[in-house]
């Protein structure tokens, strides 16, 4: 029972450290850039859809260690 205290204890220290050493959110922008809609189907509500998904961020604000 001892060792089994002392392991969840010995787990536990790491996940206080890691939400201590949290960062804010970073502000990620993303847009849709619509290429082409064909095969609408509106019997069944199906449609297939070309797209460009894009992602912008402030990269010296993300840091990744």
């Amino acid at each position: 029972m001892a060792l089994m205290l002392l392991g969840m204890t010995i787990l536990s220290v790491p996940l206080i450290q890691a939400k201590a050493e949290a960062k804010p959110p970073v502000e990620v922008l993303t847009g849709v850039r619509l290429v082409n809609v064909e095969k609408v189907d509106l019997a069944s509500n199906t449609y297939r859809l070309d797209c460009y998904l894009w992602f912008s961020w402030t990269p010296w604000e993300v840091n990744m260690t």
